[in-house]
């Protein structure tokens, strides 16, 4: 079938979506007389562009807003890093465990590493720190020297509690977290270091291997799964060593929650079940930050 009209016979390859001719390199431009590709030079040719025309002193002008800005977040990156990266443990600070306890020098120090590991130096030998809680014979405090998981099961709240964490607990039951100078009054609850570690921050009733220990605030328990079950008293300051042959539970008298020690799991009154979180770093911190 024909088509009435003109037949185009510009190759198509020459033509653009505008019905305008395409010209190849080094073919002359009807309107200019010179090669497509002179034209693209020329203006690529025009001179220095508006910085290079700038002066030395209107360049630095136009840069100093810029290196303000880096050198204020070069700084704040440096403070943060350096923050709360050693402390010195005022007092009588140790720590219990096996049956014994171990005395450390006053004026002792933690000192946090950029790879986030503790080294606990105490006279003239430095090594790394345990996740044990550092208590102290002067007084009823703990610190601990490693992240850990808060969780005050009545109220659902959990989050991170920051290493360098200064816990109390008074004669009414109030607990209180002292970082970096700020302090916090928390519910009651424990923490968990993600493993196999457990601080409790209130009275709690452990049952295993047909036990039944009434077990004050500020308390620990070490249970490996597949090992040893160690339990630390801290009203009595005396230790309970032993395999288990079951469950391993601390529940609270009045019921509103019961932690499976060894399957790292809470049940809350309602029976609920709930795992307990492994990786503390990646929480929100508890205020105080």
């Amino acid at each position: 079938m024909s088509m009435s009209g003109t037949e185009n016979t510009t190759p198509r390859t020459e033509r653009n979506n505008g019905g305008k001719r395409l010209l190849k390199p080094g073919q002359k431009n009807p309107a200019s007389g010179r090669p497509a590709a002179e034209k693209v030079k020329s203006r690529l040719s025009r001179g220095p562009n508006r910085w290079q025309r700038l002066s030395r002193k209107e360049r630095l002008i136009l840069l100093l807003p810029v290196v303000i800005v880096l050198g204020a977040v070069v700084t704040v990156n440096l403070l943060l890093n350096k923050k709360l990266m050693t402390l010195t443990l005022v007092g009588q600070p140790c720590q219990y465990y096996g049956g014994s306890i171990y005395r450390m020098e006053e004026g002792s120090t933690l000192r946090r590493t950029e790879e986030g590991k503790t080294l606990l130096r105490s006279g003239s030998t430095e090594r790394s720190a345990n996740d044990l809680p550092i208590y102290y014979e002067d007084r009823e405090e703990v610190t601990i020297s490693q992240d850990m998981v808060y969780y005050a099961p009545r109220s659902g709240i959990h989050g991170k509690l920051g290493y360098f964490s200064h816990l109390s607990v008074d004669a009414g039951g109030r607990v209180t977290l002292e970082r970096d100078g700020e302090k916090t009054v928390l519910e009651r609850g424990f923490a968990f270091n993600g493993r196999d570690l457990y601080l409790f921050l209130e009275p709690v009733i452990l049952s295993f291997n047909g036990y039944r220990m009434n077990l004050p605030a500020l308390s620990y328990v070490e249970a490996v799964y597949t090992g040893d079950i160690m339990v630390f008293d801290y009203g009595s300051k005396e230790f309970l060593i032993e395999a288990p042959k079951g469950a391993v539970t601390a529940r609270i008298e009045t019921g509103d929650y019961e932690v499976s020690l060894l399957n790292d799991s809470m049940t809350n009154y309602e029976g609920k079940r709930t795992l307990l979180f492994s990786r503390p770093e990646l929480l929100e911190p508890i205020a105080p930050k």
